[in-house]
């Protein structure tokens, strides 16, 4: 969990912090149902644009998986002990059809 301090985090720092949560805690339970997550931007705004794949694509979970799972999760992690303002807000960024 991330500390409070009394620094403001960059964006960086920040999206670095955000990188390994999401490795360590959220993609494994993904891949173990044979999905994933790519993570596609974070942007100034905290705005964290992910991408799913494998069968997290066609999963008529997936919407509650980040709504409900990732989503909380971060606001539990980051941005409740953070108070960051702008919070964290995740953002699914539809595959590519073709």
């Amino acid at each position: 969990m991330p500390k409070k301090s009394k620094k403001a985090l960059s964006n960086e720092e920040l999206f670095e912090m955000l990188k390994t949560f999401i490795d360590e805690e959220i993609r494994p339970y993904l891949q173990y149902d044979g999905g994933d997550i790519d993570i596609i931007e974070f942007t100034k705004d905290h705005v964290l644009r992910v991408k799913l794949q494998g069968a997290c694509v066609d999963c008529f979970s997936s919407t509650a998986t980040l709504e409900w799972g990732t989503q909380e999760r971060i606001d539990l992690e980051f941005n409740e002990p953070l108070k960051l303002d702008p919070p964290i807000i995740i953002e699914r960024i539809e595959p590519d059809i073709i």
